[in-house]
């Protein structure tokens, strides 16, 4: 018999026992308090189980699909009006048809992770350039390591290579698991541009693709070698209760 049968048992024992005293509406109370307690902290577990490390390796053909250098817009921190990251984001119905499946068949995945319908932002594409020394760690393009907290931590993002990306071009980095979990106090502060101990970096082909959950994950954006760039498309996943973004159906 489990631990909550038995106190209901022994609690309508003695409220039958003691139908009009207050000894009775007192075991009867005591009752209905463990109850919702342990209601409560059941939910407290499901929410943090939710807030996990999650990452998901995968592939998709993009045909001629790139970033447009002329549709880039400044994003982040400019240095002496010299800005260091472009970008702009694209309707589903320009994506290639093969890309659109790919994030639709992640639906079931992401669905799973936030434990509620998921909704789905607007692809952006963005081309980072090298930052000087002198200027790198200022937070310009994200270059520090962090989480995304936007509502609050359950979001996921998809990132994936529109060319082939070696360390030189600056990838997008992570933090394994262990390295999180034993040095988490040393990346409270947003001003992180090295890891603890080691990091990992998406490098790959073009087409690799990551689904991350970036509201609890660490990670950052690289700093790519001087006369070197590095371009990405991403897609930003919430629960629904935030109201940010589109229903799958709408893909």
């Amino acid at each position: 018999m489990l631990l909550q049968d038995q106190v209901s048992v022994q609690a309508k024992a003695k409220f039958k026992l003691y139908p009009t005293s207050l000894v009775g509406w007192f075991y009867y109370f005591r009752y209905r308090i463990y109850c919702l307690k342990s209601s409560y902290l059941r939910s407290i577990r499901r929410a943090k189980e939710q807030f996990n490390y999650f990452l998901f390796k995968g592939h998709v053909n993009l045909g001629d699909f790139s970033y447009d250098p002329s549709l880039g817009k400044p994003r982040g921190k400019s240095i002496d009006e010299k800005y260091f990251s472009f970008g702009y984001q694209l309707d589903f119905k320009d994506l290639p048809p093969n890309l659109l499946e790919y994030i639709k068949n992640l639906e079931t995945i992401i669905e799973h992770y936030f434990g509620c319908e998921a909704l789905v932002s607007k692809p952006n594409l963005w081309r980072n350039f090298h930052i000087d020394e002198q200027h790198y760690g200022k937070d310009i393009f994200s270059e520090c390591f962090h989480q995304d907290l936007v509502r609050d931590h359950l979001n996921m993002q998809l990132f994936i290579l529109l060319h082939d990306t070696n360390e030189e071009l600056g990838p997008f980095e992570f933090l394994p698991y262990e390295e999180q979990s034993n040095h988490f106090d040393y990346y409270r502060k947003r001003n992180r541009i090295k890891p603890k101990a080691n990091s990992i970096a998406l490098v790959g082909k073009r087409g690799d693709a990551l689904l991350i959950s970036t509201g609890y994950v660490v990670h950052k954006a690289g700093n790519p070698m001087p006369g070197k760039h590095r371009d990405m498309l991403s897609l930003a996943f919430f629960p629904k209760y935030t109201g940010i973004g589109e229903p799958f159906s709408n893909l």
